[in-house]
């Protein structure tokens, strides 16, 4: 069991480098390089979040976890110390600002006219750690 847990934690150590590095280029990048980018940063980023959040699952409860990629889902199930001490932290990562990384709202289906992906449902600096991970729950799989 403890050799199945370092590889998942240097497994989403390595997604989450390899996502980060990616989401750094994205400044610099114009136009279709742009767009060729983003998808392979969220998906690192979110299959590293993924990967993080299922060690402490394995660390922190009994029960096994379902085959699942749905991060939302991965979290409310952790035991309630540990979101506390996840959403404490995040609210204190939220207060340092970086030139580095910016949000970016991506939209997929404005070719459509899909009245739907218009709608801005959050205020994306202001998230809670659920509002993010419920925008980015299927990030991974979709």
């Amino acid at each position: 069991m403890e050799n199945n847990q370092q590889q998942l934690y240097l497994s989403a150590i390595g997604f989450y480098e390899v996502g980060l590095e990616i989401a750094l280029k994205i400044k610099s990048l114009r136009n279709d390089n742009v767009l060729m980018m983003i998808s392979p940063a969220a998906v690192n980023l979110s299959f590293s979040t993924e990967l993080f959040l299922k060690l402490l699952h394995y660390y922190n409860t009994p029960t096994k976890i379902n085959k699942t990629h749905l991060l939302l889902d991965l979290f409310t199930t952790l035991p309630l110390k540990i979101s506390k001490i996840i959403r404490e932290k995040y609210e204190e990562f939220k207060l340092i600002k970086s030139e580095n990384l910016v949000p970016v709202r991506l939209s997929n289906n404005t070719d459509f006219n899909n009245p739907n992906d218009q709608i801005i449902k959050y205020n994306i600096l202001n998230l809670t750690v659920e509002e993010l991970l419920e925008i980015h729950n299927k990030s991974f799989p979709e």
